[in-house]
């Protein structure tokens, strides 16, 4: 048999994108950029939030999340609003939604009622704790997690007076690939029963899982978990380390003692490494702020690309800090082709990150610029519902469909 064409992976299927913020729209671009047909639902009464964060039709945060989508702009709150989304539907392979627990259900367009519709039809929720539950009226987005999941006390220093906190808005984008992960197994679930079904990912389980590992040892053993700072239970010394210029870091971590003894051949075996305390891991843990101290000195005279290329030449585990522009200007990144550009409407060009994989019979991703509020309405009402181009129109100006222009 001829060796097919190189495709992507989901080429025949249709996502219908209610995310808001970060979690759904982040799951359905992924789908969109290997090969479904994802439409994000809006209307100008009801955008994702993200959009007009900086009060304009797009902003960057917005152009990042829903690129590789068409819009559809829809009135829901309209009977045949509705009616127009369950034909919608009957098209669709999956449904992607963040909003707060109960939201899908008020639109008519929770899973008991689009599953009526198509019972093919797979939907991915997240919510703040979970669409069911004692908490699950709980309404937020995913930094509020970071409390309630244990992370803001063990994300800080172990003498620090008060919690270092975060600007990170994490686990929102690692929750959006849990659901992505989520609508996947249900659709595998679906080639074998033919049947699709309601998938949850709770944002703040997120959290838990992750840090999983010390939850138990706290529970075995009260008073053992603590936080540590950029440092490890796992050796010594373990760290980010400040480099030449402003804001410049380099990450060294010393499993063992095969690790410490390239460590100090790349520094040239200075004498205060040859302490004897420091040829055991406990002995490089009880004086590791000692340690530290040194390796800043030496940290401070290189900057990251400079202190990693020494460490790795002696194969010690180590790694620049990359900022954003770092990222695009690393030669790694370019030969994976992982820096893509996009002439965004609105914004202008945008660096955007490119594939997290590659496979073998796969062509590139697909990527192309985020839509307006609507902007393929027409073409979606004529291609996939079937109107005529009167029947749109006169939907558009009754204000069940809603144009870009």
């Amino acid at each position: 048999h001829p060796r097919p064409a190189p495709s992507l992976p989901f080429e025949n299927l249709r996502l219908l994108d209610f995310g808001i913020g970060g979690v759904g729209v982040e799951a359905a671009r992924l789908f969109g950029e290997y090969g479904a047909d994802v439409l994000k639902i809006e209307s100008k009464t009801y955008p994702d939030f993200i959009r007009v964060v900086m009060s304009t039709a797009i902003s960057g945060s917005f152009a990042s999340s829903s690129r590789s989508k068409r819009g559809f702009g829809v009135n829901l709150k309209l009977e045949e609003g509705r009616q127009l989304l369950h034909a919608l539907a009957r098209h669709a392979d999956v449904v992607t939604e963040n909003g707060s627990t109960g939201t899908m259900d008020s639109l008519g367009v929770g899973y008991d009622a689009l599953s009526k519709t198509n019972p093919r039809i797979v939907l991915a929720s997240s919510q703040l704790l979970g669409d069911h539950g004692a908490w699950a009226d709980w309404i937020g987005y995913g930094p509020s997690t970071q409390p309630i999941g244990g992370l803001v006390h063990l994300w800080d220093y172990r003498d620090g007076e008060e919690p270092a906190g975060s600007t990170s808005i994490f686990p929102d984008h690692l929750a959006g690939r849990l659901l992505a992960i989520s609508a996947l197994a249900a659709l595998f679930r679906r080639e074998k029963t033919g049947r699709g079904g309601h998938a949850s990912v709770a944002q703040a389980e997120a959290v838990v899982n992750l840090i999983g590992d010390q939850l138990l040892k706290e529970g075995v053993a009260p008073g053992t978990v603590f936080p540590r700072g950029n440092r490890s239970e796992r050796g010594a010394p373990w760290g980010t380390y400040p480099c030449a210029g402003h804001d410049q870091w380099v990450t060294i971590t010393i499993r063992d003692d095969a690790d410490w003894a390239k460590l100090k051949v790349a520094l040239g075996d200075p004498e205060w490494a040859k302490d004897p305390r420091y040829a055991t891991a406990a002995g490089r843990a009880a004086d590791h702020d000692a340690i530290d101290a040194k390796l800043v000195e030496w940290t401070k005279t290189k900057t990251p690309r400079g202190a990693t290329a020494i460490l790795q030449m002696f194969k010690v585990p180590s790694g620049p800090m990359f900022t954003a522009r770092d990222q695009l200007q690393d030669p790694h990144f370019q030969a994976r082709g992982y820096p893509r550009w996009i002439d965004q409407q609105v914004v202008g060009w945008m660096a955007m990150e490119g594939p997290c994989f590659h496979a073998s019979g796969m062509r590139d991703v697909q990527l192309f610029q985020a839509p307006l509020v609507g902007e393929h309405t027409r073409a979606v009402a004529r291609d996939v519902l079937g109107l005529s181009e009167a029947e749109i129109e006169a939907k558009i100006a009754a204000g069940v469909l809603e144009a870009a222009r």
